[in-house]
C-alpha cells in the first residue's frame, strides 16, 4: 500500500499539472530500481494563500490567519496545507475544523 499526499502552495495554477514519480526495489541488498507507473494530478489548480497574523508554536491547535473570511479559509472538514517557508520540512497538513470571520 502506498499512500503520497502532496500540496501545492503556488497561486498561480499549473496547467501541466505536477507528475508524481515512484521508484521502489524488490530487496534492501540489490541495487536495481523500477519505476511504478508514474501520475500526474494537480493540473488547473492554484492554491489559495491566507497568512497567519502571528508567530504560532509548534502543537498549537488554534492558528490565526489574517481575515480568514476574504482569504478563503472556509474549507470546513477538509485537509488544508500549512507551509513553512523557511523550513520546509516544518510544513504540516492539517484538518479544518472551524473558523472565524475575524
Amino acid at each position: 500500500m502506498l499512500h503520497i499526499d502532496i500540496c501545492q502552495s503556488s497561486t498561480t495554477a499549473n496547467t501541466t499539472g505536477l507528475e508524481v514519480i515512484v521508484m521502489v526495489r524488490k530487496k534492501a541488498t540489490v541495487n536495481s530500481w523500477d519505476l511504478l507507473p508514474s501520475m500526474n494530478v494537480l493540473s488547473q489548480v492554484a492554491a489559495t494563500k491566507s497568512d497567519c497574523s502571528g508567530t504560532t508554536a509548534a502543537g498549537q491547535t488554534v492558528v490565526g490567519v489574517t481575515n480568514p473570511a476574504t482569504g478563503n479559509l472556509n474549507h470546513l472538514g477538509k485537509l488544508i496545507f500549512l507551509e513553512d517557508t523557511v523550513t520546509i520540512a516544518q510544513s504540516e497538513i492539517a484538518f479544518l475544523v472551524a473558523q472565524s470571520g475575524d
